[in-house]
């Protein structure tokens, strides 16, 4: 026998009895535990993720109610962990590894001043931020 169902074991009945014996035990499965398949995410420079945007990421139809670590902080690689409910005894996992972008810098303001009706160009502009736009 083999997977779910009803299985039946009979003792035949020995004569002077007529009656066999009979008893069932019902299998059922136990899903096993689906952590999902691999993801990638990328993040702005400096942000922290969060459970919701790295479960988006998950491949598959991975179970709800597991568990990320490490805990939650910016770039890195969080692993997902399903706990096997018995009789199946192999937790599932799944990794997303989270880059970042570099977030977009302006500089700091600046002033030009220009003879009036005069016309600045971009350059003029641009030469007048401060940092590192």
């Amino acid at each position: 026998p083999s997977g779910a169902g009803t299985y039946t074991y009979t003792v035949a009945a020995t004569s002077p009895c007529t009656v066999d014996d009979i008893s069932k035990v019902v299998v059922s499965d136990q899903s096993a535990p689906n952590a999902g398949t691999d993801g990638t995410l990328t993040i702005c420079e400096v942000a922290t993720v969060n459970e919701t945007q790295l479960f988006a990421q998950l491949s598959g139809t991975p179970d709800s109610g597991g568990t990320w670590s490490p805990a939650m902080a910016g770039t890195g690689t969080y692993t997902y962990t399903v706990a096997a409910t018995l009789p199946c005894t192999v937790d599932d996992t799944a990794e997303v590894v989270v880059s970042e972008q570099t977030a977009p810098n302006a500089g700091t303001d600046g002033t030009l001043t220009i003879c009036e009706g005069a016309t600045m160009t971009e350059t003029q502009l641009f030469a007048q931020l401060s940092g590192s736009p």
